[in-house]
């Protein structure tokens, strides 16, 4: 993609990342409690960093040995990141 500016290509950075999976969540989100956990993963309740009002979200994090059982569980996850 070409962006006109560099705010422009920052804004769409923002919108993508409510988006998608995230290797290193901890450097945006900072994590206050767990709100439930599963066979593969936990979900925590997260608030952006570096922002005095920012916004809480439910933050799911997988452990990475789940995908290295088999290949069902990563379609299992694939799955369930597309819904």
């Amino acid at each position: 993609m070409v962006f006109p500016n560099n705010k422009s290509q920052a804004n769409w950075a923002e919108i993508l990342k409510r988006f998608t999976v995230q290797l290193n969540p901890k450097n945006d989100y900072s994590f206050s409690r767990v709100l439930g956990t599963g066979v593969s993963s936990k979900v925590y309740l997260a608030m952006e960093k570096g922002k005095i009002l920012g916004k809480q979200y439910a933050v799911k994090t997988i452990k990475k040995d789940y995908f290295k059982e088999s290949t069902v569980n990563f379609e299992s996850v694939i799955r369930e990141i597309r819904i």
